[in-house]
């Protein structure tokens, strides 16, 4: 692809200024910038596309673009959220916006920079909009790239090889706008020439490229965007899910006093640390450990009720999930309590509702 490509065009955009753009050839000097605003987005993304095709001599395959604003917006709230604690995706609570696409989540999670947080559409800001519309007017050029200079600055914060040859035309009217147009085409650049790194777009909207290479040590399950029929799928293990549905949180919490009236001792799922079973109530189950010995303590019923819920609406339930997302404490002996029942089974780090029928 390198070889084909001639130019190397960053658009940095803005409202009020409008947009600074900056071009360099294949040495990485400049070739043009400045600045386009019309009356409309439209024209104003069109006069954009006019400085692409006028630098390319009308080739479409011959210049690459870098585009700094979201691609699209949101087609629904975004539905999975990143837990870097335990490296995994979870489901979107109520109280959460749902803001962001799988690419924004990324750069945040490996801490390269703070992203915008895309919006569904009614929501986004006047410069996505324009963002978008300069995506569609560069729709059917080869090379079309989102890029993002903050995390540009980033990843080229220590990198003292890389250089550009620029001069000073156009910067009067905003001089960090017009140093975000080169970098954006110098992202571009980098990453045409094998230097760098692609991100996102498991959730169908849109990558963001980047200049170096992401770390190694990336967690492998961040760069794939988890479905919401794999979550409710529970790995297989569940076919009929509205049979837990069904059940009601008393239902689960006679269950789990027959458990403990016949289990007087229940072994935590990992370190198989003993929890003695001294009494329980409708007020929770007071329960003796190495530490609390020779006294017990009491594991609150409400502790058991979010555990149930989450379980019932998501089909699987874990150690971090109770800590992290749910603020449960006692979440071991919890979870090995609730392995107990006939309807849930375990297998490291989750437990599970198993294969039941009516």
């Amino acid at each position: 692809m390198k070889n084909d490509i001639f130019f190397y065009m960053g658009i940095d955009v803005q409202i009020s200024k409008g947009c600074s753009y900056f071009i360099i050839d294949k040495n990485a000097e400049i070739v043009d910038s400045g600045w386009a605003k019309e009356d409309t987005y439209l024209k104003t993304a069109h006069q954009q596309r006019s400085v692409a095709l006028e630098t390319s001599g009308g080739h479409l395959d011959n210049i690459a673009i870098g585009i700094d604003s979201p691609r699209m917006p949101l087609k629904i709230k975004r539905e999975f959220y990143w837990n870097r604690r335990s490296n995994s995706w979870r489901p979107r609570r109520n109280n959460e916006k749902g803001h962001g696409r799988h690419c924004d989540v990324v750069v945040k999670s490996l801490k390269i920079a703070n992203p915008q947080w895309t919006r569904l559409e009614k929501d986004c800001q006047e410069w996505m909009q324009l963002g978008f519309k300069i995506f569609e007017a560069m729709k059917d050029f080869d090379y079309v790239f989102e890029v993002f200079p903050s995390a540009s600055y980033y990843m080229l914060n220590k990198d003292r090889d890389l250089k550009v040859k620029i001069n000073f035309s156009g910067f009067s009217q905003g001089p960090k706008d017009m140093i975000d147009a080169c970098v954006a085409a110098m992202t571009v650049y980098e990453f045409v020439h094998g230097r760098g790194s692609e991100v996102g777009g498991c959730d169908g909207l849109g990558t963001i490229i980047l200049p170096r290479p992401i770390p190694e040590t990336t967690h492998s399950e961040l760069l794939e965007w988890p479905k919401n029929k794999q979550l409710r799928s529970l790995n297989h293990k569940t076919t009929d899910w509205h049979f837990m549905k069904k059940l009601k949180i008393e239902d689960i919490w006679n269950d789990l006093c027959d458990v403990f009236e016949n289990e007087t001792i229940i072994y935590s799922l990992v370190q198989k640390q003993p929890n003695r079973i001294v009494s329980f109530s409708n007020e929770g189950v007071e329960v003796m450990t190495h530490k609390s010995s020779p006294g017990s303590s009491l594991v609150p019923k409400e502790m058991f009720v979010k555990a149930v819920d989450y379980l019932i609406e998501y089909g699987k339930l874990s150690h971090s999930i109770l800590t992290e997302d749910l603020r449960v404490m006692r979440s071991a002996f919890i979870l090995a309590a609730l392995s107990k029942l006939s309807y849930v089974e375990y297998e490291r780090p989750y437990i599970f509702l198993k294969e039941l029928s009516e």
